[in-house]
């Protein structure tokens, strides 16, 4: 009695553990049915079993007594175990489910994933996990493009409006008044300037040695334009009485400011 018992526990445990979808029909009798055994019940050990099972890389719900509301990739297709349904599903990259019939050995292709709820003898839903039809997949990749898009034209536009704003502070009078002398007053709030493309950086009541420089006996305006069409120029000073001002074309040259009130230096961001 006991040993009959242990055999039948046995038995139920080897029915219980048994895989719906496996390459080997031999080792599941879903996929092996037999005339006196009724596959669907060998597969499934109670009519609404469900679970997951991989089938080459793709994971795959299955869950017994439903099928697909739609064969709408294809119906019919010859399969002789869950394994082969789900693979063809696999192959496919619009098929999100598939429905087996392991009596048939038919199998039926759909992009619908939730299955009829209306219980069927001998069904098997075969669903892949995570599934992204290609259509939407296709509409996220465009909209993430568009998205970066949106962000570049955005910072491109940002750039833009400082750039503007700095040639709007190029030819501002409160800055560039009086031959530049004004750079450093109160009324010019601009810390950087931009002039012809060329970027400079303002500090006043800052003076490097003049005799390194190229003197000219202009305003610092006259420099700053010099300097801007000058490709090597790195830099460009006025004295106090805006009498005179000096263009830098060597880095080394500016590299030790002092403070000196009334100077009007510029470097080259």
């Amino acid at each position: 009695m006991i040993k009959s018992t242990i055999s039948t526990l046995l038995a139920t445990a080897a029915l219980v553990s048994s895989t719906c979808l496996t390459p080997d029909p031999s080792s599941c009798s879903c996929d092996m049915p037999t005339a006196a055994k009724n596959s669907r019940t060998e597969c499934c050990p109670n009519p609404h079993a469900s679970g997951i099972e991989k089938v080459g890389n793709i994971d795959f719900e299955y869950a017994c007594g439903k099928y697909p509301r739609l064969y709408d990739i294809a119906a019919g297709l010859p399969a002789a175990t869950a394994d082969l349904c789900a693979t063809l599903c696999a192959a496919n990259p619009s098929c999100a489910a598939a429905g087996w019939n392991p009596s048939s050995r038919l199998c039926h292709l759909s992009t619908d994933t939730s299955g009829d709820t209306t219980y069927r003898v001998n069904s098997l839903l075969l669903t892949k996990t995570n599934f992204i039809s290609p259509a939407h997949q296709c509409e996220e990749e465009v909209q993430e493009a568009v998205t970066k898009a949106q962000e570049t034209c955005t910072r491109e536009k940002d750039a833009l409006k400082g750039e503007l704003a700095q040639c709007k502070a190029a030819s501002d009078p409160a800055c560039w008044g009086n031959g530049g002398a004004n750079l450093c007053t109160d009324s010019c709030t601009q810390q950087d300037l931009l002039v012809n493309g060329k970027k400079f950086q303002k500090k006043c009541d800052f003076q490097i040695d003049s005799f390194v420089g190229q003197e000219l006996f202009q305003p610092i305006r006259d420099c700053i334009q010099q300097c801007s069409q000058q490709s090597d120029c790195v830099g460009v000073q006025g004295n106090p009485a805006g009498t005179s001002c000096w263009v830098y074309n060597d880095q080394w040259s500016i590299q030790a400011p002092r403070r000196e009130p009334g100077w009007t230096l510029l470097l080259v961001a």
